[in-house]
């Protein structure tokens, strides 16, 4: 095969098709190109009972009046002067292309009148389970046709066998792989149980419980910082960002100061940042501003006296707004976990908390004469 990289770059985003399908097929293909003995047990696992010998595998494979994704080509141990074909056709959010499968049937059996063909498999891999493809009406015999999902293939290349028979030169690209097919959320998922089931119903309550966090004396604080009154918006990003968040501005319109709940920390999780509670809630208070604005050696020096009056670092998060870059600065977190001694005053010690926190915000800002959104 190529260099991965040099195939990667003929795909360029269009409008009817996802990168990210063609992506997902080099990698694999070239994971199981470095890999041999790894290629041996996918050509077994998609053609049970095959001993394969003189393994090619080709991807954009010109196959018939199609380019099927990848095209296995092996022999059978003691059958050398036959080969055998598996065609492979990959799908992510994608459906199947317009008789796709049927097409890929037709141009095997014709391949399968050459004599020297043994034996060949279409695969139809996806991230879920399709119930009507375009050879549902070929009559096309069960051992000639196999769907599957990406979790199944994954589930495979995390066996310890397969892992042990890649070469050391390898492990690392290979590893990656695994990484990358979790991000695409191609690993096996978590059965609920039945107890999980019923934690349900109390999501409700529980994000209530968060809302509260942020409301009494928080709340003073954060409106005499304003200085006004300010309509409070919680959880608008719940489903998109794993958050329950207050926002105003300071520093005359300058800078938004956020104060929140994030259910998962990870999110800050670039080069810059280094904390984050993996198993509980981390409260946040952060800045986010314009790095070229006038005032920002300003906000950064506000930043440093909070984060080690304290003792936390400042971790930073550079995201792009669809205009300009702007960088949230994380100046005091804390995680949840030092809250569950307290009981019944849970809520209170959380309030005050970042209470303590926002009078040290409005300090320094009375001290430096930043004047303040009014």
């Amino acid at each position: 095969m190529d260099s991965l990289f040099s195939r990667l770059q003929s795909y360029c985003p269009r409008q009817e098709r996802d990168p990210k399908e063609d992506f997902l097929t080099e990698a694999l293909c070239f994971v199981l190109d470095k890999n041999r003995e790894v290629l041996k047990e996918y050509i077994k696992f998609l053609m049970p009972g095959a001993d394969p010998i003189k393994l090619t595998i080709e991807t954009q494979y010109s196959f018939g009046r199609r380019r099927p994704d990848v095209v296995i080509e092996f022999n059978n141990m003691g059958k050398e002067d036959k080969r055998c074909i598996i065609v492979c056709e990959h799908k992510l959010g994608a459906g199947e292309g317009d008789k796709q499968l049927a097409d890929y049937y037709r141009t095997l059996l014709e391949k399968f009148k050459s004599p020297d063909i043994e034996d060949g498999l279409l695969v139809f891999i996806t991230k879920y389970f399709v119930s009507h493809t375009s050879i549902d009406d070929e009559g096309i015999p069960q051992d000639k046709f196999k769907q599957i999902e990406w979790r199944e293939i994954h589930t495979q290349m995390v066996k310890k066998e397969w892992k042990e028979s890649v070469t050391e030169p390898n492990k690392e690209l290979y590893n990656e792989f695994l990484n990358y097919m979790e991000e695409l959320g191609m690993k096996k998922p978590t059965k609920f149980s039945a107890l999980e089931t019923a934690e349900f119903c109390r999501i409700p309550k529980l994000l209530g419980a968060l809302n509260e966090c942020l409301q009494g004396e928080a709340r003073l604080v954060l409106e005499s910082i304003n200085g006004k009154r300010i309509n409070l918006s919680t959880g608008s990003n719940f489903l998109r960002e794993p958050q329950w968040t207050y926002y105003t501005s300071v520093f005359n319109g300058t800078a938004s100061l956020n104060m929140g709940v994030y259910l998962d920390a990870k999110i800050f999780e670039f080069d810059r940042t280094n904390f984050g509670d993996p198993e509980y809630p981390e409260l946040i208070i952060y800045l986010s501003s314009d790095p070229k604005n006038e005032l920002r050696d300003k906000h950064i020096e506000f930043c440093k006296r909070l984060t080690k009056a304290n003792l936390t670092n400042l971790s930073e998060k550079w995201v792009y707004t669809g205009d300009k870059w702007r960088c949230w600065m994380v100046v005091i977190h804390k995680s949840m976990r030092d809250f569950i001694k307290d009981g019944d005053e849970q809520i209170e010690k959380i309030q005050g908390w970042f209470a303590d926190r926002l009078r040290e915000l409005k300090d320094f800002i009375d001290k430096n004469e930043i004047p303040s959104e009014a």
